[in-house]
C-alpha cells in the first residue's frame, strides 16, 4: 500500500465533492487523459472545461474505499449528478503526485439513494 498516493487521492476525492476546480487541476498533469464510457478527455485544459460543465450541476461525490500501490489507484466511489446516480472504479496513474490518466468504470444505480 502507498500511503502517500492514498492521501493523494483522498485529497481528489474532496476536490471534487466540493466542486474545487483549482484543486483538480492541481493535481492533473499537462498531459492528462480521462477514458469513461461516455467521454475521452485529452490534456489538463480539457479536463478543466469538463469539470467547469459538470460542476454547474448539483453533484456529490463519495470514495468507498481507496487502494493504492505504486504508481497506481483504485477509487470505488458514488457519483450523484443531479437525480442520476453513479457507481464504479476509477483506475488513475500518477506521475510525480500528478494524475496522467483516469479510467473510469462506471454504471447507473436505479432506485437507490447514497
Amino acid at each position: 500500500m502507498n500511503d502517500k498516493l492514498k492521501e493523494i487521492t483522498e485529497t481528489y476525492i474532496k476536490a471534487i465533492d466540493e466542486k474545487d476546480l483549482e484543486g483538480v487541476l492541481a493535481l492533473s498533469a499537462d498531459n492528462f487523459t480521462l477514458t469513461d464510457p461516455d467521454n475521452f478527455i485529452d490534456g489538463k485544459v480539457a479536463w478543466g472545461e469538463f469539470l467547469e460543465v459538470l460542476f454547474n450541476n448539483e453533484i456529490t461525490f463519495k470514495g468507498i474505499d481507496v487502494m493504492a500501490d505504486e504508481d497506481t489507484s483504485l477509487l470505488h466511489f458514488d457519483l450523484k449528478v443531479n437525480k442520476m446516480h453513479l457507481r464504479g472504479v476509477d483506475v488513475i496513474k500518477w506521475e510525480n503526485n500528478k494524475m496522467i490518466s483516469l479510467n473510469a468504470y462506471l454504471y447507473e444505480i436505479k432506485g437507490q439513494k447514497i
